[in-house]
């Protein structure tokens, strides 16, 4: 299955937020530019109607093990594959947090057991994700 996200993807490493919670402590959380890329990756991937939503409600795509490749193209030359794949997987099981999740592609990112092929590209005019998801083919 081939799936594109569009507009320029963000890790959730870069510029993190440092909340203070009224219970005390300190939780550091992904930037505001990180989770709006999230939220809107989450709405073009529920806009796929990848589900028979009448039938069924809405159930992730993909339930077992999958490989993933992923052609992350950027506008500028930032970023690492890891932090970028980090926050596809969490796009793609309907978001990072697991309250309030939005069923989606995967029911968890756990699910993903390959990046084979994955890339870091450059397109400055149409910065862009293009995602290929299967089954999981054991080695044998």
């Amino acid at each position: 299955m081939k799936l594109t996200i569009l507009g320029p993807p963000a890790t959730k490493k870069t510029s993190q937020r440092i909340f203070r919670p009224k219970g005390g402590g300190i939780r550091v959380v992904p930037s505001k530019r990180s989770k709006d890329w999230e939220q809107g990756a989450i709405g073009q991937l529920v806009g796929h109607h990848l589900w028979d939503e009448a039938r069924h409600g809405r159930l992730p795509l993909f339930t077992g093990r999958v490989s993933v490749s992923a052609q992350i193209y950027r506008a500028r030359d930032v970023g690492d594959l890891v932090g970028y794949c980090q926050a596809i997987g969490d796009a793609l099981q309907g978001g990072g947090g697991r309250k309030n999740r939005v069923p989606c592609v995967l029911a968890d990112d756990r699910q993903i057991k390959s990046w084979d092929g994955s890339r870091l590209l450059i397109d400055r005019e149409n910065p862009r994700v293009e995602l290929e998801i299967e089954p999981f083919k054991e080695d044998t």
